[in-house]
Protein backbone atom coordinates (compact mmCIF):
# COMPACT_ATOMS: atom_id res chain seq x y z
CA UNK A 1 0.00 0.00 0.00
CA UNK A 2 2.50 2.41 1.08
CA UNK A 3 4.62 1.60 -2.04
CA UNK A 4 1.41 2.37 -4.50
CA UNK A 5 1.01 5.59 -2.77
CA UNK A 6 4.55 6.57 -3.14
CA UNK A 7 4.92 5.57 -6.93
CA UNK A 8 1.27 8.10 -7.52
CA UNK A 9 3.24 10.82 -5.77
CA UNK A 10 6.25 10.35 -7.81
CA UNK A 11 3.90 9.81 -10.57
CA UNK A 12 2.15 12.65 -10.17
CA UNK A 13 5.25 14.73 -9.47
CA UNK A 14 6.59 13.94 -12.41
CA UNK A 15 3.36 14.56 -14.23
CA UNK A 16 3.82 18.31 -12.86
CA UNK A 17 6.98 18.72 -13.76
CA UNK A 18 6.67 17.63 -17.16
CA UNK A 19 3.48 20.75 -17.18
CA UNK A 20 5.79 23.40 -15.73
CA UNK A 21 8.55 22.08 -18.17
CA UNK A 22 6.40 22.79 -21.32
CA UNK A 23 4.51 25.61 -20.61
CA UNK A 24 8.04 27.39 -19.79
CA UNK A 25 8.84 25.82 -23.12
CA UNK A 26 5.74 27.30 -24.98
CA UNK A 27 6.56 30.96 -23.95
CA UNK A 28 10.31 30.78 -24.30
CA UNK A 29 10.02 29.83 -27.63
CA UNK A 30 8.00 32.68 -28.32
CA UNK A 31 4.77 30.78 -29.20
CA UNK A 32 2.99 32.06 -26.03
CA UNK A 33 3.33 36.02 -26.98
CA UNK A 34 1.77 37.89 -29.72
CA UNK A 35 3.95 36.68 -32.43
CA UNK A 36 1.17 34.39 -34.53
CA UNK A 37 -1.28 37.09 -34.23
CA UNK A 38 1.11 39.99 -35.33
CA UNK A 39 2.16 37.60 -38.52
CA UNK A 40 -1.53 37.24 -39.05
CA UNK A 41 -2.20 40.54 -38.89
CA UNK A 42 0.80 41.24 -41.30
CA UNK A 43 -0.42 38.63 -43.87
CA UNK A 44 -3.82 38.96 -43.93
CA UNK A 45 -4.16 36.92 -46.94
CA UNK A 46 -3.82 33.49 -45.20
CA UNK A 47 -7.03 34.03 -43.62
CA UNK A 48 -9.50 33.14 -46.28
CA UNK A 49 -7.19 30.53 -47.63
CA UNK A 50 -7.92 28.96 -44.73
CA UNK A 51 -11.36 29.32 -44.19
CA UNK A 52 -11.57 27.64 -47.34
CA UNK A 53 -9.51 25.02 -46.90
CA UNK A 54 -11.39 24.47 -43.15
CA UNK A 55 -14.98 24.72 -44.71
CA UNK A 56 -13.59 21.73 -47.32
CA UNK A 57 -12.45 19.81 -44.77
CA UNK A 58 -15.71 20.32 -42.53
CA UNK A 59 -17.60 19.53 -45.66
CA UNK A 60 -15.59 16.09 -46.55
CA UNK A 61 -16.14 15.20 -43.11
CA UNK A 62 -20.16 15.28 -42.93
CA UNK A 63 -19.84 13.96 -46.65
CA UNK A 64 -18.18 11.02 -45.59
CA UNK A 65 -20.51 10.95 -42.16
CA UNK A 66 -23.30 10.75 -44.37
CA UNK A 67 -21.84 7.78 -47.00
CA UNK A 68 -20.83 10.20 -50.00
CA UNK A 69 -17.27 10.02 -51.39
CA UNK A 70 -15.77 13.05 -52.89
CA UNK A 71 -14.74 12.31 -56.82
CA UNK A 72 -13.22 14.59 -59.57
CA UNK A 73 -15.76 16.18 -61.88
CA UNK A 74 -15.75 19.60 -64.34
CA UNK A 75 -16.71 21.66 -61.29
CA UNK A 76 -13.45 20.50 -59.56
CA UNK A 77 -11.05 22.59 -62.00
CA UNK A 78 -13.13 25.57 -60.94
CA UNK A 79 -12.22 25.18 -57.27
CA UNK A 80 -15.70 23.42 -56.16
CA UNK A 81 -15.21 20.08 -54.58
CA UNK A 82 -18.17 17.61 -57.03
CA UNK A 83 -19.33 15.16 -54.60
CA UNK A 84 -21.35 12.08 -55.61
CA UNK A 85 -23.70 10.05 -52.95
CA UNK A 86 -22.70 6.01 -53.19
CA UNK A 87 -25.42 3.69 -52.43
CA UNK A 88 -24.46 0.76 -50.41
CA UNK A 89 -26.06 -2.63 -51.63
Amino acid sequence: MKNEILRLVGVLALALLGGFLGAWLFAATGLGDRRTEAYLLDNPEILPRMAEELQTRETERRLAQAGAVPRRGPRQSQGQPHFVRVLGL
